[in-house]
């Protein structure tokens, strides 16, 4: 299955649109550091 993630226009992170999951782990692991990134990239993921 093809999966894509939507990621609004946002102040968090400079990232948006359709994401594949394999984008969405390189944001994950870019921003391993920031938890207020992970959060939101997490938040966004939820159904």
């Amino acid at each position: 299955m093809n999966y894509k993630i939507i990621i609004p226009k946002n102040d968090i992170i400079s990232e948006n649109g359709k994401l594949s999951i394999n984008e969405i782990v390189n944001l994950l692991r870019k921003y391993r550091n920031e938890p207020n990134k992970v959060r939101f990239i997490a938040d966004m993921m939820e159904e």
